[in-house]
């Protein structure tokens, strides 16, 4: 099969970016796919979820060249790029460089001509800069995450002028083709107005399960597991499998 390359983005903080890229991460790769993480936030709240030690070298390393090969397995099928707090300054870094929007793009050729990965799955940071930019020039599909909420939903109007940018003449044809609604809570009117709404705006590309509201979700990180695996009963869990079963469909 061609490696699918997935941006999961939204330059709105706190919409579950991370908590998709870690929990679908895990569960395809419980279904035999091998997957590779990539952390392009600063936070690196995706690799906190991971390892339980700052690795020595990270996707900083990657990007200024310096080392080929920063990925970690972190279990069976399943690998992380892990990033660090030096990505904050990678705009100022990369801004006179040749060709820097394709840079991720070779990176990760690379890394997928070694491991042979099915699946590749980048963690967007919370901004449309440069990073961003990269990721969506290196992958074949850009999934939005984004909670039922007025802010989020209109970031989504930012990243399609973005999308359609990059589309031009840095990746042709790609496009939002997914869009995942995180932190449901049917009990809140604004939550399913605004549900409704994306719905009936985006149609098909909107994925059937929504991702209720869930304390598990944000306690599994601190347990070095995912929510599957942490607390396999709970809504978050039950939501993902139903969402990495859609998304299978799909590779």
């Amino acid at each position: 099969m061609q490696t699918r390359i997935i941006s999961i983005a939204n330059h709105k903080g706190g919409v579950g970016k991370t908590t998709t890229v870690a929990t679908l991460g895990s569960l395809l790769a419980k279904r035999g796919y091998k997957v590779l993480m990539v952390d392009l936030d600063a936070q690196c709240n995706l690799t906190e979820s991971f390892l339980k030690e700052e690795p020595s070298h990270s996707i900083y390393d990657s990007f200024l060249g310096n080392i080929d090969d920063t990925s970690v397995q972190v279990r069976e099928n399943l690998f992380i790029l892990p990033s660090s707090l030096d990505m904050s300054a990678m705009d100022l870094m990369l801004s006179g460089r040749m060709e820097r929007e394709k840079i991720l793009k070779n990176v990760l050729n690379n890394l997928i001509d070694r491991h042979e990965f099915d699946v590749v799955l980048l963690d967007c940071p919370p901004s449309l800069g440069i990073i961003t930019v990269n990721a969506f020039v290196a992958s074949t599909d850009i999934y939005v995450a984004t909670t039922p909420e007025y802010l989020p939903i209109k970031g989504l109007v930012r990243l399609n002028e973005i999308t359609g940018m990059v589309a031009q003449s840095l990746n042709p044809g790609i496009s939002i083709n997914g869009i995942i609604v995180t932190r449901f809570n049917s009990t809140k009117k604004l939550h399913v107005s605004v549900d409704a709404k994306i719905r009936e705006t985006y149609g098909e590309i909107v994925f059937r399960t929504r991702i209720r509201e869930n304390i598990k979700l944000a306690e599994s990180p601190m347990t070095f597991r995912d929510v599957t695996e942490y607390a396999p009963d709970c809504n978050g869990a039950k939501d993902y499998e139903a969402l990495a079963e859609e998304i299978i469909v799909l590779l």
